[in-house]
Parts: C-alpha cells; sequence; structure tokens
C-alpha cells in the first residue's frame, strides 16, 4: 500500500514469540500498520521466529543479543536512541510496565509521542506474581505498582483491551485519550467444518474433552480447573482434560494432578502449533485465568463452536453472555466450573447451541483485525488530522 504519512514508530519488547494472545497481537500490529506504509521499527531480543516479518516492506528488526532481561533494558536505551535520532522516530508505542517507562523517558528527551497499550489488569497480574515470588519479586511488584500509574499519566494516549480496564486506567489517566481495541483472530483457520484429525486414536481418548490452551503461569489458573476435574471425574470417570502450553507453574500442576489421582484424566500435552486440531476433538473448552486481557485462545475456541466457560475477568463478560454464547464463572471457583462443564458434558443440545451462537459471534465482532482506528490515533498525536 503506498504509503500517505511519514510515519515511523518504534516498538520494543523483550521476546517476541512465546506462545500467548500477547503476541499474535503485536505481530498483526507490526504487519498491520507497516502494509498502510508507517515505517516500524522493532527492537527485540534475537528470534528466529521472526524470519517472516523481517522479509515484509516497512518492518526493521533491530537484535539486542541477551538473554537477560535487564541487560536487555540496559542495551535497549543505547539501541532506542539510536534508532530515534537515525531513522526520526515519531511514536513510541509500547506494551508493558518495562518498556513504557523506558520509552517514556526517552520520548521526553527527543520531544515525541508515545501510546501505551494496556492488556491486563497490571495490578491483579503483579498481585498474583508477588503471591508466588521472592523477596526481589516482592520489591519489583512495590515499585510496579508506584510506576504503572505514573506511566499512564504520562503517555500520550492509550489503547486498552476491555472495558473494566478501561474504566480502571480511565481514573488514573484523567480524559487521556484511550482507545478499546479487542483481539480479532483468523476465523477461516479455525473453522470446524475444515478440520480433520486423526488426534482422538493418536491419544486413545475414550471419553469426553476437556480443553485449555495458554501458558502455564500462576494467573492463568489452571490449578482451579484441575480441581474441577476431581469433581466432574465423579460423574464422568473418562473426562480427560487437555492442557496445551508450558510455563514456570507445570511442575507445580503436575504434582497437583498425582496428589488429586488425576493422571489417567490429565494430559499434558506441552506447546502446540496446530491448536484448531486440538480444539476440534474437544467438548468443553475452559479459561479459568485470575486477570486477562483480551484473549485469542477463547476466541479461538468459540470459533471452533465450542461452548466455553470463562471467568469473569478481562474481555471474557464483554464477549460472553452467559448462557448464550458461552458460561461466566468467578475467579478461583472450582465447584461453579466443575458445575458447568457437567451441565455441557450431559445437555448436548445447550452446547451445540452455545457453541453455535459463540462462533456467529467471532464472526460478527472478532475477524478482521482493522488499524484504521490506530492510524487515527498516531494522525491526531502527530497533527495529521488538523
Amino acid at each position: 500500500m503506498e504509503e500517505k504519512r511519514p510515519i515511523a514508530a518504534l516498538i520494543s519488547y523483550y521476546q517476541a514469540s512465546e506462545y500467548g494472545g500477547f503476541y499474535k497481537y503485536v505481530h498483526q500490529l507490526i504487519e498491520s500498520i507497516a502494509e498502510c506504509g508507517v515505517k516500524v521499527h522493532l527492537v527485540v531480543k534475537r528470534d528466529k521466529n521472526l524470519s517472516k516479518l523481517e522479509k515484509l516492506p516497512n518492518i526493521f528488526i533491530h537484535y539486542i543479543n541477551t538473554h537477560r532481561k535487564a541487560l536487555f533494558a540496559l542495551y535497549s536505551i543505547f539501541m532506542i536512541i539510536k534508532i530515534t535520532i537515525k531513522f526520526r522516530i515519531q511514536i513510541f508505542h509500547s506494551h508493558g510496565v518495562d518498556e513504557g517507562v523506558l520509552n517514556n523517558i526517552i520520548k521526553s528527551v527527543f520531544r515525541r509521542k508515545q501510546i501505551v497499550s494496556i492488556r491486563v489488569n497490571w495490578w491483579t497480574w503483579l498481585k498474583v506474581r508477588k503471591e508466588n515470588s521472592k523477596r526481589i519479586g516482592r520489591l519489583i511488584f512495590s515499585l510496579y505498582l508506584i510506576i504503572s500509574p505514573i506511566l499512564i499519566r504520562r503517555a500520550d494516549a492509550l489503547i486498552i483491551t476491555n472495558k473494566y480496564l478501561q474504566k480502571t486506567t480511565s481514573k488514573i489517566s484523567k480524559g487521556k485519550p484511550a482507545l478499546l481495541k479487542y483481539n480479532t483472530i483468523k476465523t477461516d483457520m479455525f473453522d470446524p467444518d475444515q478440520i480433520a484429525t486423526s488426534l482422538k486414536n493418536d491419544i486413545s481418548v475414550t471419553g469426553y474433552v476437556v480443553m485449555y490452551v495458554g501458558r502455564l503461569l500462576p494467573y492463568k489458573g489452571a490449578e482451579y480447573l484441575i480441581k474441577a476435574i476431581t469433581y466432574v471425574k465423579e460423574i464422568h470417570p473418562d473426562v480427560l482434560l487437555i492442557l496445551i502450553g508450558d510455563g514456570s507453574q507445570k511442575i507445580f500442576l503436575e504434582r497437583l494432578v498425582e496428589q488429586e489421582k488425576l493422571l489417567k484424566n490429565v494430559l499434558f500435552a506441552g506447546y502446540q502449533r496446530n491448536i484448531a486440531e486440538w480444539l476440534s476433538i474437544t467438548d468443553v473448552f475452559v479459561l479459568p485465568s485470575l486477570t486477562e486481557g483480551s484473549s485469542n485462545a477463547l476466541l479461538e475456541a468459540m470459533s471452533m463452536r465450542l461452548p466455553v466457560i470463562a471467568t469473569r475477568v478481562g474481555s471474557a463478560p464483554d464477549i460472553i453472555k452467559h448462557l448464550q454464547n458461552g458460561l461466566l464463572v468467578e475467579p478461583k471457583n472450582a465447584k461453579q466450573i466443575a458445575e458447568y462443564i457437567n451441565i455441557l458434558l450431559e445437555n448436548r443440545v445447550l452446547a451445540n447451541k452455545i457453541g453455535k451462537n459463540a462462533r456467529n459471534t467471532v464472526i460478527k465482532n472478532f475477524s478482521q483485525f482493522a488499524v484504521c482506528d490506530i492510524l487515527a490515533f498516531y494522525d491526531k498525536l502527530l497533527g495529521f488530522d488538523k
């Protein structure tokens, strides 16, 4: 697409390809705004999975060769200053507290503009991390609580992923321009009528399948889903919970499965690329997060016409109408999760109706990643709309 305005934007974050909705969103953003003529400069740790972006026009990737996040932050200071001067960066588009603070300092020195994308409730997320961290983690948590509101106030504009977060940050930002932006997915890739797989035979599935997709981290709440399976097992002894993903909590969860005597009922499938195939063998999808932004996994499951159960956090209450296109539960409530799983397994008419409505919801509202609103934000900040 022909470039209309001389906009150069810089995006920086430490890790590029860890599985999760955040990384998919950022990659979609980079590709889409680059197609519209924005020159996007990405500062990131070296990663072979960025080879696709490297080949696209208007995308410039600057690698920092270190596996230590502290060193990445230090080296990126010099890298970002160099890029800002050499390529005349006009906008810093930040996606987290760490790089957001760094970018804010540099953009203030060079008098540039900054947009901060807030994808999760940082306060809740950091509280969960604090509960599972050592002393240094608690110190970092305390610093984040102080720094986060300052960053929100000092940014020129905000992009937010759900209504609850929009309401929360509005009290801090005091009228700062804010754009509500949900995740989107490619519904043609998550179409149950187009997926054929032999997975059920490969993993010897004999009963109902309950699925979770996401990283195995404390704030994702997988332990409560595992506990819920102990109740589901009483009625459906052959039920199989499949956990797709990896993370720091895996060993803890494996011990929990052993403790609850669920070795035959829980499968740790690890990181998988063919998510649509795994979802195609699923009867019920559960997202038990304690905090969340705008979940790709939830939208992918809904697009696969699955009945979904999600906690009332993040964008789930915005997307799901209870008992119409999904079910909503309170966080940390294993018994309620189990109750809803049983309802969906035993009432297949209701489950099919909810699944059909779920796919229609995604096709109608979350199937097209548009950047017109983000480009309008860029225009407004740079004065191109005058």
